[in-house]
């Protein structure tokens, strides 16, 4: 019995691996179509919270609009839900009218539901 414990767990975890390779990928060629045509520019530490018009969530990856620029922060994972319908990102600022690096984000619904939580990572710009 031991061993067929030991057996379903190595073939669970084997499937869960494969399974996470293929939605990274699948994550990675949405990112790819979001940004095709944009030129990449050096990453920034923060954003001024007006230049925001709207975002989104590819995987681990939440992406800002601004204008003709399309800001990219990798997160470690927790906001996803973020692309569901009737979510939105509620970004909590300490000391500051901008969004920086370190900041958390979480995702809600329109009743206040958190649906999830993340740390923002650096601001990455592609620009038309």
């Amino acid at each position: 019995m031991r061993h067929f414990v030991i057996a379903a767990t190595i073939l669970i975890a084997g499937c869960t691996a494969a399974d996470r390779a293929a939605i990274d990928a699948h994550d990675q060629q949405q990112l790819a179509v979001a940004l095709a045509g944009r030129a990449v520019g050096p990453a920034l530490k923060c954003l001024p919270q007006t230049v925001i018009d709207a975002n989104d969530a590819i995987g681990n990856d939440l992406l800002f609009a601004a204008g003709r620029t399309t800001y990219v922060s990798h997160t470690g994972g927790g906001c996803g839900a973020l692309s569901g319908v009737g979510k939105f990102l509620v970004l909590e600022h300490y000391g500051g009218s901008e969004t920086c690096a370190g900041d958390i984000a979480k995702v809600a619904d329109s009743s206040g539901f958190t649906a999830g939580s993340c740390v923002l990572g650096p601001f990455v710009p592609y620009r038309r």
